[in-house]
């Protein structure tokens, strides 16, 4: 499952892709390291509707992020609630090189439940019936967008 964006929007987040993808970054390959040592499976630079997440588990349906000093805490945590009751997306965010951030990761990952079961979990809390799209949750909480816009105002 993916987000539906318009053709607009998914050549502007391909483009953001292959971009991202052509960088070298140390605190990323730093992670990597420390990701390939789960029994899980992570793809870099992955896109989900107008997100790119630098690792992604589909299986877990987790994402983890890895910030530098430039990212604004308050708008990620926001697009990060959005993502999680939007569609049970948990974001994981670890500071560069931050050992015990990662490890704190790690341990979430490790006894995480597969996104599926998170889901039907969300669905039970919430009361969602079984032919409800899973974005009604956004309704249930009262959480309407997670930001501004998908990309730079030129």
């Amino acid at each position: 499952m993916r987000w539906v964006v318009n053709r607009e929007q998914s050549e502007y987040m391909r483009g953001r892709q292959r971009e991202n993808s052509g960088k070298t970054v140390q605190a990323e390959l730093w992670a990597k390291g420390k990701l390939a040592a789960t029994p899980h499976e992570w793809s870099t630079q992955a896109m989900w509707g107008c997100r790119l997440f630098d690792f992604w588990c589909h299986r877990l349906g987790i994402a983890v992020e890895i910030d530098g000093a430039t990212h604004d805490q308050g708008y990620d945590a926001a697009r990060d609630r959005y993502n999680y009751y939007r569609s049970g997306i948990v974001v994981l965010r670890v500071r560069n090189y931050d050992e015990a951030a990662m490890q704190q990761a790690l341990d979430l990952i490790a006894s995480a439940d597969d996104w599926q079961t998170r889901k039907a979990k969300m669905r039970e809390q919430f009361g969602l019936t079984a032919d409800e799209p899973f974005r009604n949750v956004l309704k249930k909480v009262n959480l309407r967008k997670a930001h501004g816009n998908w990309k730079p105002i030129s």
